[in-house]
């Protein structure tokens, strides 16, 4: 639904590619994402347009939630520096 108003959507506006990094599993790992862009229908809505959003994958994320709590688990357990940990 609208992230304004809370109206579900039934008209799709377009598709975009969303490129995400993830946990690595053997090496780098990048998702592509198709993520759809909804019209909200509600006239008293300022919102016009909106597109998917998830827990793990938070509007303009370039990283999942999930490899971002596991640099902070890395950076913590092992207390090395943030660069460290990130190369």
């Amino acid at each position: 639904g609208c992230p304004v108003c809370g109206v579900l959507a039934v008209r799709r506006h377009s598709r975009r590619r969303q490129r995400l990094r993830d946990v690595p599993t053997g090496g780098p790992v990048e998702l592509m994402w198709v993520k759809r862009r909804w019209f909200c229908d509600e006239q008293r809505c300022s919102r016009r347009t909106f597109s998917e959003v998830t827990e793990q994958v938070p509007a303009f994320a370039r990283s999942t939630a999930r490899l971002a709590q596991a640099l902070v688990d890395a950076i913590v357990v092992s207390g090395r520096a943030a660069s460290e940990v990130a190369c």
